[in-house]
């Protein structure tokens, strides 16, 4: 992690014509390290396939390699990104983004008392999992109770088979529901409500659309190498739907009309690195970046990942939230401008 030793340890087994050489995991990485080196006065140079090693030049390469070493006897020094930074490299064979989860729920995280919705029958209560005989044949079930269709009775039970699952979905509103009753017509006249709400948002978005697309907007430049470095440096290897994901919004940020994207997934399924890679592309074209989040927490958790992501680079990122004094928030945006 200090740099400055290893610049001065470079140029000193160069002028002791040992061979040098500096592995790194991305190219993006390897060609910023060239202009590192060039610009301390290092001659260096890019290696696509490293073969005979030349004295007094630093063979730049891109490889897998955790640590790196010093053999006098070959005279031979060989630096990683982990002995220059600090910072172990990203390792693309490593931690994998998780694959896409499936729709339907899982049993096992259900607890008696939770409300789920069922495709054709609506909201209704998770009671417990049982097994059942039906014609010689013992399947689990969840017993789901729903609303009496009688008032006074007790509610109605409803038995879904563990292999219907798919039509079940766990309640996510963020107050308690009335549950629904079996056979009613209480769901049928909900699901026609949110179908015409749902016709009444899309109009207003053609409506919106339109006047953005008539709209002037700020067009981003290509990727520049320390774009390149950094995505080279993310420590898990991109899903494809992440991958495509981010493509399409840099695409959108290169275009002349202002970006509309809505980026939907659950938590650890790469939504940040994409607000990581999107907000450098735009400090690099020269711009200030905002992040606005919902809630005190988030602002640390994503400051400490966005720090950590640009701690390599001349980026300038700061935390505002309301556990700071009106002195503190202050002087943060004092020292953005």
């Amino acid at each position: 992690g200090d740099t400055a030793r290893a610049l001065a340890d470079t140029k000193g087994w160069l002028a002791d014509g040992w061979r040098t050489v500096f592995v790194t995991e991305g190219h993006g990485t390897a060609s910023r390290t060239v202009e590192v080196l060039g610009g301390e006065g290092i001659a260096a140079r890019l290696e696509a396939d490293l073969g005979e090693i030349a004295p007094s030049v630093v063979h730049v390469a891109c490889g897998s390699i955790d640590h790196g070493f010093v053999d006098p006897g070959l005279r031979l020094a060989v630096l990683t990104e982990t002995d220059l930074s600090g910072q172990k490299a990203a390792g693309k064979d490593g931690a994998r983004m998780p694959t896409r989860r499936r729709k339907q729920i899982d049993p096992l995280t259900l607890e008696a008392g939770d409300y789920i919705v069922h495709e054709q029958h609506g909201v209704g209560r998770y009671l417990e999992m049982v097994q059942r005989t039906v014609q010689g044949a013992t399947r689990e079930y969840l017993l789901v109770e729903y609303a009496p269709a009688k008032r006074g009775q007790p509610g109605d039970r409803l038995y879904i088979p563990t292999d219907q699952l798919e039509q079940v979905t766990k309640y996510v509103g963020g107050e308690a529901p009335t549950l629904h009753r079996l056979g009613g017509a209480d769901w049928t006249k909900t699901k026609a409500r949110a179908k015409k709400a749902v016709k009444e948002i899309a109009a207003d978005l053609i409506k919106l659309y339109s006047a953005r697309m008539a709209a002037p907007g700020h067009t981003f430049g290509p990727d520049t190498p320390w774009q390149r470095e950094l995505e080279d440096a993310f420590p898990y290897a991109e899903t494809p739907d992440q991958l495509t994901t981010i493509a399409e919004v840099k695409e959108d940020m290169e275009k002349s009309v202002p970006m509309d994207r809505l980026i939907c997934g659950d938590v650890g399924y790469g939504k940040t690195e994409i607000a990581v890679r999107a907000a450098f592309k735009a400090v690099q074209d020269g711009k200030q970046v905002a992040v606005l989040v919902p809630t005190t927490l988030l602002v640390q958790q994503h400051f400490g990942t966005f720090s950590e992501r640009y701690s390599q680079f001349p980026v300038v990122t700061r935390a505002l939230s309301r556990f700071q004094s009106d002195t503190e928030a202050k002087a943060t945006l004092e020292g953005l401008r």
